[in-house]
């Protein structure tokens, strides 16, 4: 069993990473995705939270990926994009065309085939917003 969407691993195991403020008194949920093998039931598991200083992310280049697949689903909001196996993207979205006030999801993901799909099904992947509208591009790391 290991947690899918972790961001990295320390001594105490995988980690996923929740990159807004979480204010007093409030409580956010986020989806912890397990894959595991025989397919059966997580027990036994038990999650630690702890506050870490936030961090600086490098900007994204204005080209990338093209996005060639996004729907709604009942899970999230899904996108597809063509890819090159075993190479690492960062999903890069946000409210606006512009992309003033972007963010990446965590984690970057390795492309497990010539095309991937992703879903963004809210924290700790993606920041949930009260804005209307979101837009993605696919950064490939270099």
């Amino acid at each position: 069993t290991w947690l899918y969407n972790a961001v990295g691993t320390n001594s105490a195991g995988p980690y996923i990473s929740y990159n807004s403020t979480v204010f007093s008194n409030s409580s956010i949920n986020l989806v912890l995705e397990f894959y595991r093998i025989p397919r059966a039931p997580l027990t036994n598991y038990t999650p630690t939270a702890l506050a870490l200083p936030a961090t600086t992310v490098t900007p994204p280049s204005t080209n990338g990926t093209a996005v060639t697949k996004s729907l709604m689903t009942t899970n999230g909001f899904l996108i597809e994009f063509p890819a090159t196996i075993g190479r690492t993207y960062t999903i890069i979205y946000a409210d606006g065309p512009s992309f003033t006030n972007w963010l990446a999801a965590q984690p970057s993901i390795v492309a497990p085939a010539n095309r991937v799909q992703w879903i963004d099904s809210g924290p700790p992947k993606t920041i949930s917003s009260n804005s209307p509208s979101r837009f993605y591009r696919v950064q490939e790391a270099q």
